[in-house]
């Protein structure tokens, strides 16, 4: 309890726009934690199997992958406010035709562009939370950021894995669809109470945008070298190749490549598994979605 009043204590010291970051990473992380429980379920009641969702999430990872460098560059050019306000209108405007788009070519488009948003956000996050904190605050800023993130996440999971049987029993939304809503919703019961809930998701995100026009621009001095040198590359191929893997960079790579291998064998066909394989029912897995990110983020 200590510990939060801190926390909370140090919230009202943080720099104006450090305060307003977090809170839109608050409500930013409920919608988070919805779309990590039902994405993948939904796209299975759609018909499709975990070689295309595999796809699916595939395409948004190399859509990450694709920004990461250019991220960085529209940061120094363009400021972090602005990367950080069109990269979630991009996240937003991509995650509505995830939701609303059933065909396998739109939905993985869409799931491209989402992830050269995340990349923006992500490669944002460090940089801009620094230049908004002087060095006696950061340590705590950087964890209070990181345990918001968490918590709201085990919030979004929780009340997403109990909206889809919620819109379920609603009769008057499962019922037949005017024709000009077939084009926009799924006309079975269980496809729409997934896409309802993933709409739903979205409308708590949209005033996270609302702290981001509220910040104020600062823009990035030039750091001096902080030291940390990359491997040289030598004219003799050989002898370039065992410079860097003796490298202290490359068995941090090789970890984060082991680790993010692991993880993606696993983790995100873990829900449909849950549900599809085992009978159980979304809420259940919300439930323990949401007690695993709790034990990480004590």
């Amino acid at each position: 309890m200590r510990l939060l009043l801190n926390y909370i204590k140090q919230f009202g010291h943080f720099q104006r726009n450090a305060r307003l970051y977090l809170i839109n990473n608050a409500l930013s992380g409920v919608t988070t934690g919805i779309l990590l429980v039902l994405y993948n379920l939904y796209l299975f009641s759609l018909g499709y199997g975990a070689d295309f969702i595999g796809v699916v999430l595939f395409v948004g990872t190399l859509g990450a992958g694709v920004a990461i460098f250019p991220a960085g560059i529209c940061i120094d050019r363009f400021g972090g406010k602005t990367v950080l306000i069109w990269s979630n209108l991009l996240i937003g405007f991509a995650g509505v035709g995830q939701i609303l788009f059933r065909q396998p070519l739109p939905l993985l488009v869409s799931a491209f562009v989402a992830g050269i948003g995340a990349a923006c956000t992500i490669v944002v996050n460090a940089p801009f939370l620094s230049m908004n904190s002087t060095p006696g605050e950061r340590s705590h800023l950087f964890s209070l950021n990181i345990a918001l993130g968490l918590v709201t996440t085990v919030v979004g999971n929780i009340i997403g894995g109990m909206l889809p049987e919620w819109f379920h029993s609603i009769s008057w939304l499962m019922a037949p669809l005017p024709p000009w809503l077939r084009l926009l919703l799924a006309n079975q019961p269980d496809p729409r109470s997934y896409q309802l809930s993933l709409l739903f998701a979205g409308a708590i995100a949209l005033p996270s945008l609302i702290p981001l026009f509220m910040l104020k621009e600062k823009r990035h001095p030039t750091l001096p070298n902080s030291g940390l040198t990359l491997p040289r590359f030598d004219t003799n191929l050989l002898l370039s190749i065992r410079s860097i893997v003796v490298s202290p960079i490359f068995f941090l790579i090789l970890v984060q490549v082991m680790i993010g291998a692991g993880a993606g064998l696993f983790i995100p066909y873990f829900n449909i598994y849950f549900v599809q394989g085992l009978k159980a029912p979304p809420a259940l897995f919300g439930l323990l979605s949401g007690g695993a990110t709790a034990v990480t983020a004590l």
